[in-house]
């Protein structure tokens, strides 16, 4: 299936494109990557009148700030996978990154891109949601930041407004962490997934509507005992899971199990 017609610009500048976000509102589509947005436009189920192209954007530096990554909107999926600043500062980052679709993908794909398409199968917003990340979002009118926990409204919508573009990501980072996924093959979508971070105390799941989530009755549980048994912890995590999504609620309550693991296991050998 062909795209419906669209006109496309290539923003000069940023200020630019956040012109022709404002000037267009929900008819405007920023794209990047593409990774996302195209199969939309291919199969129709999406229809911008405009495509704005913000490659030219100086969006794509790669910094540390103390204990926090930072990544414009703009870094490509495998610099998560290869800098050494991210295995340096959040390594669940590129743990996370390195299941994301297949090197081509990873290739072309865009931090900001894909957290702003918000898919509920998706890797970074789960790791976002995880380490207590934030997002910095601008248009003409001004910037703002938001908390990931705070950023998603449901699949494939988020609170960004219409005329906004994420520009940066921040990543806090330091303490044991794990990352679990099942897919069906390497490069699927995740069918279920899990990130723990011992520092924040947080547990967030795909696999089940609304997702990316976190699981507040099983953090409660590992704060209450932080060495509670693995079979406990799938107990108590089928039983959270399941008034959510019953078919999966076994997945990904393992997901959330060897998540866990990894991070006592990392927390240990840190000690």
């Amino acid at each position: 299936m062909k795209p419906p017609p669209f006109d496309y610009v290539r923003a000069e500048h940023l200020d630019h494109a956040l012109e022709l976000l404002r000037e267009h509102g929900e008819d405007a589509k920023p794209v990047a990557g593409g990774q996302s947005l195209i199969p939309l436009l291919n199969l129709r189920m999406a229809r911008p009148a405009l495509l704005v192209d913000i490659n030219d954007l100086p969006l794509g530096e790669l910094a540390v700030d103390g204990s926090t990554l930072r990544t414009g909107a703009l870094v490509r999926h495998h610099a998560l996978c290869s800098d050494p600043r991210v295995s340096a500062t959040n390594p669940l980052l590129g743990a996370a990154a390195r299941h994301i679709g297949h090197r081509a993908i990873r290739h072309r794909g865009t931090v900001g891109g894909s957290v702003a398409h918000a898919d509920p199968a998706a890797e970074l917003p789960l790791v976002a949601l995880a380490c207590g990340g934030r997002i910095v979002a601008r248009s003409a009118g001004g910037t703002r930041e938001i908390a990931a926990a705070e950023f998603g409204n449901g699949p494939f919508m988020t609170a960004l407004e219409a005329d906004e573009l994420i520009v940066e990501l921040r990543w806090p980072g330091g303490g044991a962490w794990g990352f679990a996924e099942f897919a069906e093959r390497t490069g699927d979508f995740a069918t279920a997934a899990a990130a723990a971070v011992v520092l924040t105390g947080r547990v967030a799941i795909t696999g089940v509507p609304g997702s990316p989530a976190r699981l507040p009755t099983v953090e409660a549980a590992i704060r209450a005992d932080p060495g509670l048994a693995a079979e406990e912890l799938r107990a108590v995590a089928e039983a959270e899971l399941r008034e959510h999504e019953p078919h999966l609620a076994g997945l990904v309550a393992e997901m959330v199990v060897r998540a866990v693991a990894q991070a006592r296991h990392r927390e240990r050998g840190a000690a």
